[in-house]
């Protein structure tokens, strides 16, 4: 436990180095700051940011800061309800969705099959062909007779890439394997233990898993 706190407020004080770092003598705090460069971007003096800073600081000090709001809102209360903060609560009134959305729905069908391309990286010799096999039908069910062949048409010496793309049930979990079939009918399997892979059930058609032999 204390390994993990301690990375995290080293971390965290990776950002909060870059506020120093940045901050004019006149210490006016900037709303954001450039991701390239780190710079201060946009507008500076705002309230929120010296709440912000100050609310890190406590933090950093082991201390729970009163909340900049309801001064009750300082623990997280059991059930959300209009009185678990001292503070003014009104009941929703705009509850219709955006067109395009509906409630407890997708904005798009979910695929039944996924288009789902196998990216290995793997250095072979001249007459070696990769393939990957594994435990469902569309992967030969172990079997290497029948093992899906990855293509090298992106194969270099820097950068050893075979892939195939296979079409597989939205949902499906199944393991796998890599193998190497050489020109005398040896092969060659990937080491233990099996890889695992679950085709994604969402609006997605596509995916890629890519892998290191």
């Amino acid at each position: 436990y204390t390994s993990l706190t301690t990375a995290i407020k080293t971390y965290a004080d990776g950002y909060l180095a870059i506020v120093e770092k940045y901050t004019p003598s006149t210490g006016a705090l900037a709303e954001q700051f450039s991701r390239a460069t780190g710079a201060p971007l946009s507008a500076a003096d705002l309230t929120w940011s010296y709440a912000s800073f100050l609310t890190a600081i406590a933090r950093r000090a082991g201390q729970v800061p009163a909340s900049w709001d309801a001064s009750s809102a300082n623990a997280v209360p059991n059930a959300c309800a209009a009185t678990s903060a001292n503070a003014p609560y009104a009941t929703a009134t705009n509850t219709v969705f955006p067109t395009g959305q509906t409630s407890g729905s997708p904005a798009c069908p979910t695929a039944s099959s996924v288009a789902v391309t196998f990216n290995e990286l793997e250095s072979t010799t001249y007459e070696e062909n990769v393939f990957v096999v594994g435990s469902i039908t569309q992967l030969g069910n172990w079997d290497p007779a029948n093992a899906v062949p990855l293509q090298a048409n992106g194969y270099s010496s820097a950068y050893p890439l075979w892939s195939v793309t296979v079409a597989l049930p939205a949902g499906t979990t199944f393991q796998y394997k890599y193998l190497i079939k050489e020109v005398g009918g040896e092969v060659v399997w990937e080491s233990d233990p099996n890889r695992q892979f679950t085709v994604p059930r969402s609006c997605a058609t596509t995916t890629t898993e890519n892998d290191v032999w």
